[in-house]
């Protein structure tokens, strides 16, 4: 079995918390996906203030469990702004 450590995201609403996290192979895809989401999503785009993009922890797929890290910031959603 191959031993894969995942960079764990999610984006922060401040009116309500974290969403699920979801992998990235890095700092730029997980910027990436923000983008796409303020272009796609309604509430995103018309409140971008609001979100932001954070790597939140990893995750050990041998072990089957997060592996906790100080929660960083990696980009906000209002410096996506048309």
């Amino acid at each position: 079995n191959q031993i894969m450590i995942l960079k764990m995201y999610a984006i922060k609403d401040e009116l309500n918390g974290f969403t699920t996290p979801i992998p990235f192979p890095n700092d730029e895809i997980a910027k990436r996906y923000l983008l796409d989401q303020v272009k796609e999503n309604p509430t995103i785009k018309n409140t971008p203030k609001d979100f932001s993009i954070w790597h939140v922890g990893e995750f050990d797929t041998e072990l089957g469990r997060m592996l906790p890290d100080e929660n960083k910031l990696v980009e906000r959603a209002e410096n996506y702004g048309e």
